[in-house]
């Protein structure tokens, strides 16, 4: 995969993602739903980090193809921001941070022509 369509891929993810904040800001999906169940927001919450613990090692291993690379951190990314919106944990939201971070330091830097 050349750079440039690595590059495309990721500003889809960051689109996506930006799509999802806006959503939920402009009330069209319903915000902090669930902030009362703490079990729900647990189990979330555990879901979220086990998947970030699972996908950054895992994307390093495949780092020679960036389209399973990415899928893994755009994964991340979406999913610790759907859940920050639904739950308002800061949790999941860091895991979203680290998933971004990991996505341009090993996806979108490191990528040759």
């Amino acid at each position: 995969m050349k750079k440039s369509q690595v590059l495309i891929v990721a500003v889809f993810i960051i689109v996506v993602a930006l799509l999802e904040i806006l959503l939920f800001n402009i009330s069209v999906l319903p915000k902090f739903i669930f902030v009362e169940d703490e079990t729900l927001k647990y189990a979330l919450d555990t879901a979220g980090v086990i998947q970030t613990l699972v996908s950054i090692p895992l994307g390093l291993k495949v780092r020679k193809r960036p389209t399973l690379c990415l899928a893994l951190f755009g994964g991340v990314i979406n999913y610790g921001i759907l859940v920050y919106y639904l739950t308002n944990s800061a949790t999941t939201l860091a895991c979203a941070v680290i998933g971004a971070v990991a996505m341009l330091m090993f996806c979108i830097l490191p990528s040759k022509d």
